[in-house]
């Protein structure tokens, strides 16, 4: 058995002709992660990653939603005593959209910042060099894409927040808001 590791490892074994030879069977580490990849235990894992993170992901926009709705009636009084001025429902949908928008960026922020920190702080307790045949624990990247998606779906959950909050005010008649004043 022979093991050669590098970058360069699959052109030196070529150069020197072992993958030629019928008695010899090279291996490369792509050919093996592939293989390792396909595996029941692997497969299972990965899996079970994309469900936690949609279920996790369902679990930010529902609490996304539940902060709306929570601070929704305050934000409504001011919008409705605003309307009485002249606010238009552009304007309006501006308004909502400055309330929310801070309280949405924290949340971003926060909720990246603990996703690219505890991979980092989990990774050598983890021991996943040793799920993957590492000779060495290899350094945590980061995936750009996750962070796209986790911006795209929160000025998603942002956009939707502010057209359903705008859609629920339109039905409020002027004349109801102007009774009933100071709630």
């Amino acid at each position: 058995m022979l093991w050669v590791d590098g970058p360069g490892a699959a052109a030196a074994i070529a150069t020197a002709g072992f993958d030629k030879e019928p008695q010899l069977t090279v291996t490369t580490r792509e050919q093996w992660l592939a293989d390792a990849r396909s595996g029941p235990l692997e497969s299972r894992l990965l899996a079970l990653l994309v469900a936690s993170a949609a279920i996790l992901a369902a679990f930010a926009s529902v609490t996304l939603a539940l902060t709306v709705v929570a601070s929704a009636p305050e934000r409504g009084r001011t919008v409705s005593a605003l309307r009485t001025l002249g606010l238009d429902a552009r304007l309006a949908r501006r308004i909502t959209l400055g309330e929310l928008a801070p309280l949405t960026a924290a949340a971003l922020l926060i909720g990246v910042g603990v996703g690219l920190a505890v991979p980092v702080a989990l990774h050598s307790a983890l021991g996943l060099s040793e799920l993957t045949g590492e000779l060495r624990p290899g350094p945590v990247t980061l995936d750009a894409r996750s962070v796209v998606i986790a911006v795209g779906a929160t000025v998603l959950a942002l956009a939707v927040s502010v057209v359903v909050e705008a859609a629920v005010r339109r039905r409020e008649r002027l004349g109801d808001v102007l009774r009933v004043g100071e709630r």
